[in-house]
Order: C-alpha cells, then sequence, then structure tokens
C-alpha cells in the first residue's frame, strides 16, 4: 500500500515537476534576453520583451493595427477622388444653334461637362446628363450647366459667380488631361471676370432699373 501510495504521489506531482521545468525554462529563455547596458536591464527598458513568445507575436499585432489605421485612409482617398454626389438631370432649355455651336467647338473641352453644347461626353449636347463627372472640376462645369439651365440673367448671374468660386479652390483633383484642365480653367476664370459677369450684372441692373455699367473701362474713365 505505501509503494501505490508512492506511486500515485509520484504520478501527481508528474505535472507540478513539468510546470516547474517549463517555468525554469521560460526564465533561462528570459535571461538570454536579459542584456543589461549600464547597469540597467533590458527586459525593465522594454516591458513587452518578457515574454518571449509576445515579442515575436509583436509584429503581427502591430501590422493589423496598421492596417485598420490604414483602411479608414484608403476610403478617404476613394472618397477624396469621388467626392460629390451625382444625380441624372434632364435640362429644359435647348443646347446653341448656328454660330454659337460653331463657335463652341473651337473651346477646349473637358470630362463630360466641361465646354459649351458638351454633356455627358457627347457631342452637340444631350438633354439627358447621366454620366457622372469624373473628378472635381468635371463636377463644377456639371453644376455650372445646371445653373444655366434657365433664361433668368439672375440665376445665371448666380450660376456664373458660384461657378468662379468653384474653379478656384485649392488642391483641385483632376483625372483627366491636366493642361487642357489648366487652360479651361484659365479661360473660364478669364472670361467670367472680366466679360460674363460684369455683362450679366449691368443686364441684371437694367432689370431691376438701375443701369450702371461696371465694366472695366468705364470704372478707368470714372476715375
Amino acid at each position: 500500500m505505501k509503494q501505490r501510495t508512492v506511486l500515485s504521489e509520484e504520478n501527481d506531482l508528474g505535472p507540478t515537476v513539468k510546470s516547474t521545468t517549463v517555468i525554469m525554462e521560460q526564465s533561462n529563455q528570459n535571461a538570454r534576453f536579459n542584456i543589461k547596458l549600464w547597469g540597467w536591464s533590458l527586459l525593465s527598458l522594454v516591458p513587452w520583451a518578457i515574454n518571449a513568445g509576445e515579442k515575436i507575436q509583436r509584429p503581427t499585432t502591430i501590422n493589423k493595427e496598421l492596417k485598420r489605421y490604414a483602411r479608414p485612409r484608403v476610403l478617404q482617398k476613394r472618397e477624396a477622388g469621388n467626392p460629390v454626389r451625382f444625380r441624372p438631370y434632364v435640362s429644359k432649355v435647348p443646347w446653341h444653334k448656328g454660330p454659337r455651336a460653331f463657335l463652341s467647338q473651337l473651346f477646349p473641352r473637358y470630362g463630360h461637362y466641361c465646354g459649351p453644347n458638351w454633356s455627358s461626353g457627347k457631342n452637340s449636347g444631350s438633354n439627358l446628363w447621366d454620366r457622372r463627372p469624373m473628378d472635381w472640376l468635371d463636377y463644377c462645369c456639371y453644376c455650372h450647366d445646371i445653373g444655366y439651365d434657365t433664361h433668368d440673367q439672375t440665376e445665371l448671374l448666380k450660376a456664373d459667380l458660384a461657378f468662379v468660386e468653384c474653379l478656384e479652390r485649392p488642391h483641385m483633383d483632376t483625372r483627366g488631361d491636366a493642361r487642357v484642365a489648366h487652360l479651361y480653367k484659365t479661360m473660364c476664370i478669364t472670361g467670367l471676370k472680366n466679360i460674363l459677369i460684369p455683362y450679366r450684372k449691368h443686364l441684371v441692373r437694367l432689370q431691376t432699373g438701375n443701369p450702371i455699367v461696371d465694366f472695366g473701362w468705364t470704372n478707368l474713365q470714372k476715375t
């Protein structure tokens, strides 16, 4: 009975001895990483290095966090590439014909909406605007076309003012030909500020009974 008792005690102590051995082996492994620099323990300076297993798995955890951090940035970049809301639009005012239609062909075209008689990327214009603007510049033209879908000079003036403000935004995203985009923006801003906007302001004042011409050359004459 005593021998059996001893055997059972040895069997019961078996896992304890094994676990103690594992702890000693882990402490020996930790001791290998415990390099002292000027009396300071490396393990005390780097707390996460206490467990060698955690040290090996740490880059995986960091990579997961970086992926979580990068994922929203990728979504932001995608949204930045196409940050605008779009809905198809059916225009009411017919497109230019005759000499104006011919002269419109001399104007540069960009994207799906930048250019006279150019809508949804179709020649001679289209009453159904069903193509999404490809970038922010194209979106400015799309909004300007909607603002121009009227004969009211007040609304046309508002559309021109909003168009200039949209074109002058810094860091505008362009996906098409950069040279054509720059040429189109320059021509639009110059023409709107120096010709169309002063002209429409004059027409609006005529409608309201206050015909004061504010073209640049008249202002120079007054001074």
